[in-house]
């Protein structure tokens, strides 16, 4: 049989560790499912009457510690058919963490079902369920996860029983088994990988070209055809010396395939895959492994080869498969390469960030630049260093600096960087010079030669320039990338930022001192406005005091002139005489009536008004106001009418003098300013709780109406609708002034509506106290 034709018969693909470990937590898993269901019907059935309690009684203080125990091993099965059905399913990967969570579950079980005594002879079952784990794992950590279950368990039990002579011996036997199953596992491991690795031919014998085993001349070339037209270069080789290769491995090598047979396989790699090869080949490691081949042109190439052994004419070879990775070892080399550069960039942007964060803190801009200078240098990186140059007053000075070799060589970065400076100053434009050893225009290396490149980046806030940020090299000529000039400029704009602020906070701290002279100067001219407002105040007191003197003076001979003229009207006068003594009368009342306004006015400036809470009915104050009404509006065709709702309350308590006098206010001034048509009072009740309730009045009138500039001023002292000396209606204009007041000391609000030729709607809503209910005990 050809000895290719003989290998692929032979190869086998090997089952991986985590196949194996998968196939045997089936097996574990359905085993332990059966377990429990034999467990639960035991329980149920019960024949020998034992008392047979749950692992949860160990708990007494917990509140499942009376589930029963052939509930609990039902709900173990369930969970454990549910896992059987689930593991063929799962990832490969996940066979040794589902293994191990197995293995603990077993531990568990050991420890709930064999100590409900609490006696260290129990303890053996825990030790077998440890060795068992150890004959089912294949990872020490899963291993030793369990036994750490395992120690806990029968460190609780031994602690409650005292740590007695039996519980020390018993786990002793536990350490042991621990120690046991951790040696075990590992032999069990190293056995398991050599089977895997090594496995024997199926067949078990050596093949030899016997007659009968000689293929047909039809199968050689149907394999022939096989063989040449695989992917992969295969070669067949004896201690090194190839005895026979394809086509396609020819065409990977760029050689011959009849030059191949007869030559040393290591000829065709580089001097550092030999000693891998010999290792694993010649050594017999059959794992794939990667390594380098080079071709007849010297060019070199990736490959990974795998590695078989078979028996052939008596004679162990070797088969191997070469596979060309050169694009994966491309793709990882740019995989690698943008991780560098990724890490690169996640460097530039911490940085970037610290800076960013040293510049919203910082207040002094010269420990900002040092650090902008020292990460320019360090994290771009260049060996020469950099440096920032502030211009201020037409000229540079140096800021901040980061040239390690500056003290040696006695580099000069403000004196030798003056030309390009400049040269950037005027364009307004970095300068980048990539190999000055060949071209120096600015003449940097003068007198010190130090830099063979540099970026030199300005530093602009607007059209300004506040400065220029250097980064030098000294090693060798230097290309800057894109992705380094586009962190230099992030930098430059982090130093521009942090010399702006300090700018910005030299300006601030200046005009701070501006604001404080200001505010002293607005102290003195606040303590003169004071004494001025306390004498306007102490004048306006003196008014307001000299306006209730006089109205009281006045009122008094005014009230002598009523009463005389009272006294006149109840004499026998003839009909002249008598209308002349009833307008004395009339001019006398409403004159007594201004001066009380002026007086009742002065009292509220002064606060001599003194509210008084007491208990009134709203509907006497509403039948009283309608009949003074009636008394004021004397022939005039005028309708009035008065409304009080049903949820208004009769007894409320609150300042009723206030009140009256709000109210009357607005129905004087309805009967005043209406010639015909209707006078309308409502009360009703707006909001109302348990201890407050507010009523609404409501004074609307069909007079001449209010525009709208009239409405702006109506509650201001001594306004008129009309001020000029020929207006059809008298008064001061205090009325509804003095209402507005009162009606804001009662903490109401008052509001009005009205339309010129239409008539006027006022609106008073006040909050007054329900009437306390007098005790029966109390009326006599």
């Amino acid at each position: 049989m050809h000895p290719l034709r003989a290998a692929a018969a032979e190869i086998v693909p090997a089952p991986s560790l985590e196949a194996v470990a998968r196939e045997r937590l089936l097996r574990l898993v359905i085993g332990l499912a059966f377990l429990h269901v034999v467990v639960a019907f035991g329980h149920l059935l019960n024949p020998l009457g034992w008392e047979l309690n749950s692992p949860l009684t160990m708990l007494p203080d917990m509140p499942w510690s009376r589930i029963p125990a052939w509930t609990l091993a039902t709900a173990s099965a369930f969970f454990l058919f549910v896992l059987r059905l689930l593991l063929p399913r799962a990832p490969l990967r996940w066979a040794h963490p589902l293994g191990t969570f197995v293995s603990t579950l077993v531990v568990l079980n050991a420890l709930g079902w064999f100590t409900l005594g609490v006696t260290p002879e129990k303890t053996v079952p825990v030790a077998f369920a440890v060795f068992g784990a150890g004959c089912l794992l294949f990872t020490t950590r899963s291993l030793v996860l369990v036994i750490l279950v395992a120690l806990t368990g029968w460190f609780w039990f031994a602690r409650q029983a005292g740590f007695t002579d039996g519980w020390l011996y018993f786990g002793g036997v536990l350490v042991a088994a621990c120690l046991l199953s951790l040696t075990f596992q590992r032999l069990h491991l190293q056995a398991i990988k050599q089977m895997l690795r090594t496995a024997e031919p199926i067949s078990g014998r050596v093949v030899s070209p016997t007659v009968q085993d000689k293929p047909s001349a039809e199968q050689e070339e149907r394999f022939r055809r096989w063989y040449e037209a695989t992917f992969e270069g295969i070669a067949i080789h004896e201690k090194g010396v190839i005895l026979e290769a394809n086509q396609a491995l020819a065409t990977l090598l760029r050689t011959d395939v009849t030059a191949l047979p007869g030559q040393n396989l290591l000829d065709w790699f580089t001097r550092a895959s030999r000693d891998v090869i010999q290792e694993s080949i010649l050594l017999g490691n059959f794992r794939p492994f990667e390594a380098v081949a080079r071709r007849p042109d010297k060019t070199e190439l990736y490959v990974e080869l795998f590695t078989k052994r078979l028996s052939y004419g008596g004679k162990d070879v070797v088969v191997t498969a070469f596979r060309d990775i050169t694009e994966r070892q491309r793709a990882a080399a740019a995989l690698n390469a943008e991780q560098q550069r990724l890490q690169l960039q996640y460097r530039r942007q911490t940085a970037l960030a610290r800076l960013a964060v040293s510049i919203g803190e910082a207040t002094e801009v010269a420990r900002v630049l040092d650090c902008i200078a020292e990460t320019a240098a360090t994290i771009l990186p260049v060996s020469g260093g950099a440096c920032l140059l502030v211009h201020e007053q037409d000229q540079f000075a140096l800021a901040a600096s980061y040239i390690p070799r500056a003290g040696q060589t006695g580099f000069d970065a403000t004196t030798q960087l003056a030309r390009v400076a400049d040269w950037i100053q005027s364009n307004r434009e970095a300068f980048v010079a990539s190999n000055i050893s060949r071209d120096d225009p600015f003449e940097v290396n003068h007198p010190v030669s130090l830099i063979t490149a540099y970026v030199g980046v300005p530093l602009l806030d607007g059209a300004r320039l506040l400065g220029i940020l250097f980064v030098l090299e000294s090693d060798e000529p230097r290309h800057f990338k894109p992705d380094e000039m586009d962190f230099i400029n992030e930098l430059a704009s982090r130093a521009t930022m942090a010399i702006a602020k300090a700018r910005l906070y030299e300006q601030l701290s200046e005009a701070n001192l501006r604001l404080e002279r200001q505010s002293a100067l607005l102290l003195v001219q606040n303590e003169e406005l004071a004494l001025a407002k306390q004498a306007a105040e102490a004048a306006s007191d003196a008014k307001s005091e000299f306006l209730a003197r006089v109205s009281h003076e006045l009122r008094t001979p005014m009230n002598g002139v009523i009463g005389m003229t009272d006294y006149l009207l109840t004499t026998e006068l003839n009909v002249d005489q008598r209308e002349s003594a009833e307008a004395v009368r009339a001019s006398a009342e409403r004159l007594l009536t201004q001066i009380d306004r002026i007086l009742d006015f002065s009292r509220l400036e002064t606060g001599d008004f003194t509210p008084g809470c007491v208990e009134f009915d709203v509907h006497d104050l509403v039948r009283a106001l309608m009949a003074k009404a009636d008394t004021a509006r004397g022939h005039k065709p005028i309708a009035l009418r008065s409304a009080v709702d049903d949820s208004v309350p009769h007894r409320m308590r609150g300042d009723f003098t206030a009140l009256q006098c709000a109210l009357w206010n607005l129905l004087d001034n309805a009967v005043r300013f209406t010639e015909r048509g209707e006078i309308v009072l409502n009360a009703m009740c707006a909001e109302a709780s348990a201890e407050k309730t507010t009523l609404q009045f409501t004074v609307r009138d069909s007079g001449c109406g209010l525009s709208a500039p009239a409405r702006d001023r109506l509650f201001d002292p001594f306004a008129q609708a009309d001020n000029s000396l020929a207006r059809d209606h008298e008064g001061l204009g205090l009325g509804l002034a003095m209402t507005k007041r009162l009606v804001e000391r009662m903490r109401g609000r008052i509001a009005v509506e009205s339309t010129p030729g239409k008539g006027s709607t006022f609106s008073v809503a006040v909050p007054l106290e329900a009437s306390k209910p007098v005790p029966a005990a109390a009326v006599t």
